[in-house]
């Protein structure tokens, strides 16, 4: 069977309710106005694989348990208060991006960098590689 990454924010959903949690390469920002962003805040996308997905995102207050985010551009991305526990970011490109009050239980982001990051009371405990934060 042939993949073809989610469309939209609605096909998105509707896949990761029927149980799909593969969305490798998605690019769910095209097609939005200028000040326009895709809206997953409080959304619950626990385990889906979004590497190398294109992402101008708010995930506020989302659950993103265990998901992938690795080689992805989450670049002006909102995770404020979004449950981040366990997810890989590894290789990620950020840029502008939003952290306060984000747990960050096991996060991996080895390999990027967090250019202009907001991280006011962001939880950072065990974050990188396994690793104490220190």
């Amino acid at each position: 069977m042939t993949y073809f990454p989610p469309k939209s924010l609605d096909e998105l959903v509707a896949r990761y309710a029927a149980g799909e949690r593969h969305f490798v390469g998605a690019e769910l920002d095209l097609g939005l106005p200028p000040e326009g962003i895709v809206d997953l805040a409080g959304a619950v996308l626990d385990g889906a694989d979004f590497s190398g997905c294109w992402f101008d995102t708010s995930f506020r207050g989302a659950s993103l348990k265990a998901t992938t985010f690795r080689r992805a551009n989450v670049k002006c991305c909102d995770f404020t208060g979004a449950n981040l526990t366990d997810a890989d970011f590894r290789e990620a490109a950020m840029e502008a991006t939003t952290w306060s009050g984000a747990t960050l239980l096991g996060t991996k982001f080895g390999m990027v960098s967090l250019y202009g990051a907001h991280l006011t009371e962001a939880e950072f405990l065990a974050m990188i590689e396994g690793e104490p934060f220190t």
